[in-house]
């Protein structure tokens, strides 16, 4: 039976990392039982961080992918736990 993993990812005006990121998570390796799932949470980004976000999933349409918005930033925890309400993994 294959378990999900929920990775969250917060992000706060990171439009010189984001697409790093997010390409660096999608490529690492888990045992094959497990699949991943990634819940970027934007949290009121004032740079093109969204936009990249955006980008970034409509060009991995086999990724397992949430995008929350947070229309203003509210902090690291605050992004955890709106995560955390969308994740599905085990």
């Amino acid at each position: 039976m294959e378990k999900k993993l929920s990775i969250i990812i917060p992000c706060y005006n990171e439009e010189n990392f984001i697409y790093t990121i997010l390409n660096n998570v999608l490529r690492s390796s888990l045992p094959k039982t497990i699949s991943k799932e990634l819940i970027v949470v934007n949290d009121g980004s004032t740079d093109n961080s969204m936009k990249l976000i955006e980008d970034f999933k409509n060009t991995q349409p086999d990724c397992d992918m949430m995008i929350v918005n947070h229309p203003v930033n509210k902090g690291k925890g605050s992004c955890i736990k709106s995560g955390i309400k969308y994740a599905t993994g085990d």
